[in-house]
Order: structure tokens, then C-alpha cells, then sequence
């Protein structure tokens, strides 16, 4: 069963283990090597999401939020918040289904606030 681990601030890993997430990271991010530097780097407080966190954190895409708010601010009878453009985001659990569905290789990087 693939779970869902959050590796530090920024980084969350799809992965059967928290050791195959550590791995996913370092062939993400570093040079493939978990090493004790690597891991004093890049890995703060590891865990696996809980089922609450699957269902409430959404999975977006800057991209697409910047494509939605010009449109909503060049249309003024738009008049959407941002969370019209969260509701139309998966959530982690959605999006982590698609991509076993899809046959993505596990461990992968899942989702990042910084890239």
C-alpha cells in the first residue's frame, strides 16, 4: 500500500516505507545517497499523513491558481473567491489514487510548496 509521508516543511513522498521515502527524496532532490548529511539537510520531523490529512489537504497547481485569478480579475461578473478554484482541486488522497491508477513507480516526489 502506497502512503503519503511528509519529509520536511516542503516536501511530501509517495512511498510504501518512510525509508523508501527518504530514498524518493534523495533520488529527488539530492544525489540518490540517504546519507547522514542528507538526512541533517532535508529530512525534519518525518511522517506518514494521517487519514484526515489525505482527505483535507489539497493538491494545486500554481499554474492553474494564477490562470484562475486573471480570469477571475479580468471578469468582473466572475466574482469567485479562491476557494472556487480549491474546490476543483483533488484532494492528497484523490490525486495519490490517480497516480497509482496510472502506474507512476513508487517511491516519487508527490507535492512541494517550493517547486
Amino acid at each position: 500500500m502506497i502512503k503519503l509521508f511528509k519529509m520536511n516543511e516542503t516536501d511530501w513522498i509517495a512511498a510504501k516505507t518512510l525509508e523508501d521515502a527518504k530514498q524518493g527524496l534523495a533520488d529527488t532532490i539530492g544525489d540518490g545517497k540517504v546519507t547522514p548529511e542528507f538526512e541533517d539537510e532535508w529530512i525534519e520531523n518525518p511522517h506518514e499523513l494521517s487519514d484526515a490529512d489525505l482527505d483535507e489537504h489539497k493538491l494545486t497547481d500554481e499554474d492553474a491558481m494564477d490562470e484562475f485569478l486573471r480570469k477571475r480579475d479580468s471578469d468582473s461578473d466572475l466574482g469567485q473567491s479562491i476557494d472556487a478554484y480549491y474546490a476543483t482541486c483533488p484532494t492528497f488522497r484523490q490525486a495519490l489514487k490517480t497516480m497509482e491508477d496510472n502506474g507512476i513507480v513508487f517511491p516519487c516526489h508527490f507535492a512541494s510548496s517550493e517547486h
